[in-house]
């Protein structure tokens, strides 16, 4: 028969459409694995065209878009629901890669599990909600004549059911009347389904606490021994307090920093406890004061307080703190208290509360809120901390205009953002809302292409200073990251009123602050590209409001050879010295913080992120003879840099 496959590599290449195209290529690559073959990115952003590989492998994928083939391939209309195809691919330890996807976000459908086929098999969602497969099995290697004993078991069981049919492909008539009942069941079921879940009718709310629930219990059995995104480094686990610095110029660390931890981290300094919750060093790396890590303490006002919202892990059955949390931002008081936002496990975006730590390590007063991403402290102690506020059901329509698109988002539980303004005691005195701000401005049209059911991901919110200058800045206005819209935007500091949106070569930008004048320094994680033309990769800019003008700060020509790796970080944040000549910018997958000097970029301290995790017996036995480098989310100055 003539075959009309290529020789080439592989001759199957599934094709995937995207929203967001850029976020997508990116999360791929950080949560699955995959590499940059091809990137061809178009106007505005989008992406034209993206090759990635795996192995021997290949997907494609580009932005959704009105153009002929638009009209018949499209992202999936409804992320978690249906589909029809899926890719399967082929990996050698699907534990180990369960682990990744689930740091990375990963949603995950079926736990790593045994097949009777043979091999291992998981199934989890992206972002966007298509449906992946990762498995052991290769069907080039495990044919039924050399398979395992249980592909030719299944093969047996085959054979044994084609000789209970007699050979012949019809249904036994006899059933027929119970195989119609059965199915008449099955669509009243759906029918009713549909009804209770489009009017919100009992039991909606019951089934989903109970989905939730369950899914909370699933996700807690199956989870991957120590979470958190890391990996082993060529580093003695002896060794890590002397190799977390690395000095390069003369003016470095002239101020503290505070870095964030979290079990088993900094255990050096903690000893007597799980890890540090903070530590903060002086110049040249000098510890000058290290926050215990006591989750049992915690947990103890978690007991005792209400939720202040509907919470996901609350109850969930073999939740603990110790081993499904971690510390996501970090800031401090003037007596040394730290304010501290936690992180649970797969809640991200929904955030794990607020807590303020008192010097020996014991909770002052702990919040059961939203909160997520990174607190900033104000010279009065008020905290202005990213939240988010949660509905069982919203649906939501946004007209644009008499002949215009709408865009209608209806969601289970979509994450309204928030900016909290918390006083010292944790009392919440002010609850911003940045979703309500964006949808009554003139930008409201940009949620025409965000993701579904997180359209602004709101991830920094800092005040203006005093001399902020240009048309809508004003000193006390807050300046709010949105990662996706890709902008940033600033609020009147009394009405809360969207004054200004920011757009321009950044994307998926994290920790927007405000410099001096029209000027703002941030992390932009998608809208770099490196000397030989890539895209896609993370750098410091500085964005000029007045004219429009970019300055790439970090990486640039001055920056050491062995410093220029492309930085491709989903994440990470930036802080700038009291002085306001250096700034930190953290790269989080990359688990490294880089101090640089404003004025030209020029490399002066890095930190990288190594701990001493010998003692986690759940990690593999390499653990004894190697380091760990884990995420890093982001280095402060001085408290509140």
């Amino acid at each position: 028969m003539t075959s009309f496959a290529k020789a080439t590599r592989a001759t199957i290449v599934p094709t995937l459409r995207y929203r967001d195209a850029a976020a997508a290529v990116d999360w791929l690559c950080t949560a699955f694995g995959f590499e940059r073959h091809l990137v061809v990115t178009g106007e505005g952003g989008a992406i034209d065209h993206a090759q990635l590989v795996f192995g021997n492998g290949m997907v494609m994928l580009g932005s959704a878009r009105d153009d002929e083939f638009g009209q018949i391939q499209q992202p999936l209309a409804q992320a978690g629901g249906p589909v029809s195809q899926s890719p399967y691919l082929v990996v050698s330890d699907v534990d180990a890669h369960h682990a990744r996807a689930v740091a990375a976000g990963a949603q995950t459908v079926m736990a790593p599990e045994d097949q009777h086929y043979g091999g291992r098999l998981y199934s989890c969602r992206d972002p966007e909600g298509n449906l992946w497969n990762f498995g052991s099995y290769d069907p080039w290697d495990e044919g039924p004549a050399r398979g395992t004993a249980s592909s030719r078991r299944r093969a047996e069981e085959s054979r044994q059911f084609g000789r209970m049919r007699g050979g012949s492909g019809s249904a036994l008539p006899g059933r027929a009347p119970l195989l119609l009942f059965v199915a008449a069941l099955m669509l009243a079921g759906f029918a009713g389904g549909l009804y209770v879940a489009r009017h919100e009718v009992f039991p909606y709310a019951l089934l989903g606490d109970a989905y939730k629930t369950f899914a909370a219990a699933v996700d807690v059995h199956f989870q991957a021994p120590y979470w958190r995104r890391w990996e082993f480094a060529d580093v003695p686990p002896d060794q890590v307090a002397a190799r977390r610095f690395e000095f390069i110029g003369s003016d470095h660390l002239t101020d503290p920093i505070l870095v964030p931890g979290g079990r088993g981290h900094f255990r050096e300094y903690c000893p007597d406890h799980v890890g540090c919750l903070a530590v903060e060093y002086a110049g040249r790396g000098e510890v000058r004061h290290a926050w215990p890590y006591r989750p049992d303490d915690l947990e103890k006002w978690m007991e005792k307080g209400e939720s202040a919202m509907d919470f996901p892990y609350e109850r969930a059955p073999g939740f603990s703190l110790l081993d499904h949390t971690s510390v996501t931002g970090v800031s401090s008081y003037p007596n040394g208290d730290l304010l501290v936002v936690f992180r649970f496990r797969h809640s991200h975006p929904y955030g794990g509360g607020l807590a303020r730590i008192d010097r020996a390590g014991k909770p002052v007063w702990y919040r059961p809120d939203y909160s997520h991403h990174r607190p900033h402290l104000t010279d009065g102690e008020v905290a202005l901390v990213p939240g988010q506020r949660l509905g069982r059901a919203v649906d939501t329509e946004l007209v644009t205009g008499r002949d215009s698109p709408r865009i209608v988002m209806s969601c289970p539980q979509w994450p309204r953002d928030l900016v909290n303004v918390i006083d010292p005691e944790g009392g919440l005195l002010k609850e911003v809302s940045v979703f309500d701000a964006v949808i009554e401005s003139p930008y409201a049209p940009l949620l025409l292409h965000v993701v579904p059911c997180n359209p602004t991901h709101v991830n920094s919110v800092h005040p203006l200073g005093e001399d902020a200058a240009g048309v809508g800045l004003e000193p006390g206005d807050l300046v709010v990251s949105m990662r996706n819209l890709h902008a940033f935007a600033v609020l009147d500091r009394e009405t809360h009123r969207l004054k200004r949106m920011v757009r321009g070569g950044f994307m998926s930008q994290h920790a927007v602050l405000h410099f001096e004048g029209s000027r703002f320094l941030l992390l932009d994680n998608q809208g770099g590209r490196t000397a030989d033309g890539a895209l896609g990769v993370s750098r410091l800019l500085m964005v000029d409001t007045a004219n429009g003008e970019e300055t790439t700060i970090f990486p640039n020509h001055r920056t050491p050879e062995h410093l220029r790796e492309p930085y491709t970080s989903g994440s990470g944040g930036v802080a700038i010295s009291p002085d306001r000549r250096r700034a930190m910018v953290t790269f989080t997958q990359q688990g490294k913080a880089v101090e640089v000097r404003i004025a030209d970029g020029a490399v002066l301290a890095v930190f990288h992120s190594l701990f001493d995790m010998s003692h986690l017996e759940e990690l593999p036995e390499e653990r004894a003879t190697r380091a760990i480098s884990s995420n890093l989310n982001e280095i402060r100055y001085g408290g509140d840099g």
